[in-house]
């Protein structure tokens, strides 16, 4: 099934009918479906999903009019051009169309070729409406329609929804000119991935989608995380690439680590038959993305669970936290709080302490202060936690009164935060560490 489908209701002299068909199927990008009466459309349209109809008012016996109207009413979110294509049809006729919900009136006796060329205009015009309006590429309307169709039709399909993370960031520390060269760079590998009658559409600026066939999209994104993990370090100044992450400055005390900009993919296909919708597509493919986000750099995950790296499948686990205080009435005080809203949360007062409990569960986030009972071996455990390939990936808030930011990003903190804290922020930052 092509890009964009055009439905010719009706029977035009065969002149029209022979260019129509010429001009109306190119491959992988418009297809011509015929039918000879209202009933015969009616039965297929809900399938198909056109993007353009036209009907030929001369050659029908029914209540035009009343079809639009039907159209009109029964596809809401996919809602095609309406042509009325006659002889002759006088002012009256005309308003009649108009109201009913056609968006033009072509008369057939015009050249046939001016004919076809006016119907391409309505659905390039089409594209632009539905489309990113910086980048050109189909929006999610496009890709919603498209995804549909090919569920009504049980044609082979996979979505890939690709997202970059971080970037945002990375704009705030680098500018505008830099994010552009990002964006240029993951433009040209999915052109280079991307071959029809594939397609490759974006929603934002930090989410593209592929639909592509099931065979292809694991290959396909496996491709993409190599080549952008590979070329994106270049975007970054001589020290972050030295040191693998940059500073993101939340205000004058509190600093953030932030990884280098990355791709998150979720990958889902039409191979096992379980989606009806379009909506319930989309669902499942942010469910893959989330979890693909959890990981540290490029990678995708499949709703075959076939994964790329070390990720966690497990939604319905309860998030814990690991607390390293000496300060009673603070862990006390931190873990209540916590507890309360639904994380399960293990208080230590001695990093060595830590260290072991780390070693013996799943811990999702380390809240700790560097120095305890005077002695700043927190340092050492940060540092211990980015070498344990099953901890690389946790998040490590570092609370401290040492007010060495750059000590603790080193270390592989992921955010530093002086004490005293409104905790308030704190807990702000928690869940954005633990939801991500």
């Amino acid at each position: 099934m092509s890009f964009q489908v055009v439905l010719l209701i009706g029977k035009p002299q065969e002149p029209l009918l022979d260019i129509l068909r010429q001009e109306l199927n190119q491959e992988s990008l418009v297809q011509a479906i015929e039918a000879e009466t209202l009933s015969e459309a009616q039965n297929i349209l809900p399938s198909i999903l056109p993007d353009l109809v036209v009907f030929f008012t001369d050659t029908l016996q029914e209540n035009v009019p009343a079809f639009c109207q039907e159209i009109r009413l029964q596809l809401t979110e996919h809602r095609p051009i309406l042509v009325i294509a006659s002889a002759e049809a006088n002012k009256d006729q005309r308003i009649e169309y108009f109201l009913s919900g056609a968006d033009d009136y072509l008369s057939t006796s015009m050249e046939p070729e001016e004919f076809a060329v006016r119907l391409l205009v309505h659905l390039r015009r089409n594209v632009e409406l539905l489309s990113n309006s910086q980048t050109r590429l189909p929006g999610l309307p496009l890709f919603s329609r498209l995804i549909q169709r090919k569920i009504n039709l049980d044609l082979p399909w996979a979505l890939v929804l690709i997202e970059l993370n971080h970037f945002m960031t990375y704009t705030e520390v680098y500018g505008r000119i830099p994010s552009e060269q990002i964006l240029k760079t993951l433009a040209a590998l999915l052109k280079s991935v991307i071959l029809p009658p594939d397609i490759v559409g974006q929603t934002d600026s930090e989410t593209f989608l592929v639909l592509t066939t099931p065979e292809k999209a694991e290959n396909m994104a496996n491709h993409l995380c190599q080549q952008f993990d590979e070329v994106v370090p270049n975007f970054y100044a001589e020290k972050d690439q030295k040191r693998g992450y940059i500073v993101s400055m939340v205000n004058n005390q509190i600093s953030r680590r932030v990884p280098f900009v990355c791709l998150s993919m979720g990958i889902v296909s039409g191979e096992n038959k379980a989606f009806k919708t379009f909506v319930a597509v989309f669902n499942r493919a942010e469910e893959m993305k989330t979890v693909a986000k959890a990981s540290y750099g490029s990678n995708w995950v499949s709703e075959r669970l076939k994964l790329t790296g070390h990720v966690s499948t497990e939604p319905d686990r309860i998030k814990k936290v690991l607390i390293v205080e000496d300060d009673a009435a603070l862990a006390f005080l931190l873990k209540s709080t916590l507890e309360m809203q639904g994380y399960a949360v293990e208080t230590c007062i001695t990093h060595q302490e830590a260290q072991a409990a780390l070693e013996k569960d799943q811990v999702d986030l380390l809240l700790m202060d560097p120095t305890i009972y005077g002695k700043t071996t927190g340092w050492a455990l940060s540092s211990w936690v980015r070498q344990q390939d099953h901890l690389k990936h946790m998040a490590i808030i570092c609370m401290s009164t040492l007010h060495d930011r750059e000590e603790a990003l080193s270390a592989g903190a992921d955010l530093y935060l002086p004490k005293p804290f409104d905790l308030s922020s704190l807990f702000t930052w928690v869940d954005r560490f633990l939801k991500r």
